[in-house]
């Protein structure tokens, strides 16, 4: 049904929030997708340009403070590593600090979501 699904619900109040987590994470994996202009499946390419990686670093930073997936789910659903995952998420949350312009980036998805 869900095509980043990574985890089975095991009961009914397990299915409501698989279902809320998933549909958010899709909708997040597409708004980024459309605000930086990329195709389909960015989020699992290997790709080091400068957009591809600020795109997927945008990503993990909302599929972890609003869809609230942890790194292993992360990891599952964009075919890689949760060590990778982690540090992506301190990269931004150091960009956020600093106030680069991903952090500038993610309020505008953010709004846009």
């Amino acid at each position: 049904m869900y095509p980043y699904s990574a985890i089975i619900p095991t009961s009914a109040s397990d299915n409501r929030k698989y279902d809320h987590n998933y549909m958010l994470a899709d909708k997040i994996i597409e708004t980024v997708r459309v605000f930086y202009n990329l195709q389909h499946g960015y989020q699992c390419s290997k790709s080091h340009d400068a957009v591809s990686v600020s795109a997927k670093q945008a990503c993990r930073y909302f599929l972890t403070t609003l869809a609230g997936m942890g790194p292993v789910e992360i990891g599952r659903m964009t075919n890689f590593d949760h060590s990778t995952i982690i540090v992506s998420l301190q990269s931004v949350y150091g960009f956020i600090k600093h106030g680069d312009r991903l952090a500038d980036d993610l309020k505008r998805i953010e709004a846009m979501i």
